[in-house]
């Protein structure tokens, strides 16, 4: 038995916004990075709108003008953004679906499977790291059930949603430059050195040795690695068993890490760090060159993305 005394006491902040959005969102860093994602995101995309009330928010949102009813009016007097109307009726339907849909008789249901990136997140076997031999850890299984993380994840999935009945299985590449003439997109490994079991990872025909290594900072990667192939078939084959139908949805992260000195299309000093894949951009008008630019993005582990997994029945 060991006895654990002088433990710390726990360290409270002050409850008020200024100091819950500093310590919650300017110094957290998953928060701030989704944000900034999603703030960039609507950013890039020019609109009007055609309702009054609608501009007038977009101009000096105001506390008086929120809520639902003001949402739709948003999502109906938006012009020139077609693709963006569903999206913000999809946020009002989230907003509310706690209180108007029965999981247990609704109809069916669509989920996306995230995190898209992690070398084995998506596997059903358990896999070690062996450092040493006799030392190993695991690297999916981070629960009590003594199972991999996913399996465990699909299990709670049916208790708590048992009607979907379709699943988008998302896995993450790596781009490195937001020009596409300069854009290299591949399999990324958060080590080059590392030995795996019961299975190594490898993407389609890009091992360890041939992926992309993923920026590192003093703790570690800045990215979990792509699924390995091998854990993506186990994941499907998992979901296919459980009655789930699956969409392969293959996602772009933008491995751009600080002082890259990459040249800024957007004429900064050097390109922002982990930008958004939607800032991939060409310096050409929309011409051919421009169309051939965009053309030249390339995938580094074989043809195309490389999805040698696509052909699972």
């Amino acid at each position: 038995m060991i006895a654990l005394s002088h433990l710390p006491i726990a360290d409270w902040g002050r409850a008020d916004p200024a100091s819950l959005a500093k310590d919650g969102y300017i110094g957290n860093a998953v928060a701030y990075r989704c944000v900034r994602m999603i703030a960039e995101a609507a950013a890039s995309i020019g609109f009007t709108a055609s309702d009054e009330r609608v501009e007038t928010l977009l101009i000096e949102p105001s506390p008086d003008e929120a809520g639902q009813a003001l949402l739709a009016a948003a999502a109906i007097g938006l012009t020139g953004m077609a693709a963006c109307a569903p999206a913000l009726a999809q946020a009002q339907v989230e907003a509310s679906i706690t209180q108007s849909v029965d999981y247990e008789t609704s109809g069916d249901f669509v989920r996306n499977i995230i995190p898209a990136s992690g070398e084995f997140v998506y596997a059903t076997s358990v896999v070690r790291e062996r450092r040493f031999p006799g030392i190993e850890r695991t690297l999916n299984m981070n629960n009590a059930h003594g199972e991999a993380d996913f399996s465990v994840s699909l299990r709670q999935l049916q208790t708590d949603l048992p009607r979907v009945d379709h699943a988008a299985l998302t896995v993450g590449w790596f781009g490195d430059d937001v020009r596409a003439g300069s854009c290299s997109v591949r399999p990324g490994v958060e080590r080059r050195e590392r030995t795996t079991v019961p299975y190594n990872w490898k993407v389609d025909r890009a091992d360890r040795d041939g992926a992309h290594l993923i920026s590192q900072s003093e703790a570690g990667p800045y990215y979990g690695g792509t699924p390995a192939d091998g854990a993506v078939v186990e994941g499907l084959k998992a979901l296919k068993a459980a009655g789930i139908g699956v969409t392969l949805s293959p996602f772009l992260m933008m491995d751009v890490p600080p002082g890259n000195g990459l040249s800024d299309p957007y004429g900064r000093m050097e390109q922002a760090p982990f930008p958004w894949r939607g800032r991939i951009t060409v310096s050409a008008d929309g011409s051919r060159h421009a169309a051939l630019l965009v053309k030249s993005v390339r995938g580094g582990a074989g043809a195309g993305l490389g999805l040698g997994w696509s052909t699972l029945a």
